[in-house]
């Protein structure tokens, strides 16, 4: 509760000093703490404008060998931060690679990141640059 009241104060140090508090404490308590550090890569993605930073949370999170079985949500986040910073090819074989785990059990998230992965090869295929 805290890294979400104190990362959105108006001053960034501050909301940076609450963000890196998330992730020590995430590193300490994987199993309890992932709903923070999931929390603080929104955070530093959105409120702090630092996708550097949004990606170094979630692929801590997706390191991270949990004794029990996280919520696909936050392995998915990696994915959406790489596809925001551009980084397209990489997104792609992330989501390719989670499709093909098995790790997806719901119907309709498959369905979805399915739909997404079919609508990023489409629009390589249909950008000027893939046509070269």
């Amino acid at each position: 509760m805290a890294s979400q009241v104190y990362s959105q104060v108006p001053d960034e140090n501050k909301q940076r000093q609450m963000l890196d508090l998330a992730y020590r404490q995430f590193l300490l308590d994987p199993n309890r703490r992932w709903r923070w550090l999931a929390h603080a890569t929104i955070m530093a993605k959105h409120r702090v404008n630092d996708p550097s930073l949004a990606l170094r949370y979630a692929r801590a999170i997706n390191r991270t060998p949990p004794r029990r079985r996280f919520p696909t949500g936050p392995s998915k986040c990696t994915f959406f931060v790489l596809e925001d910073m551009g980084e397209v090819e990489t997104a792609k074989i992330l989501l390719g690679g989670l499709l093909a785990s098995g790790a997806i059990t719901d119907a309709h998230e498959a369905r979805f990141l399915t739909q997404r992965l079919n609508a990023l090869q489409a629009a390589e295929k249909s950008s000027p640059v893939s046509r070269r």
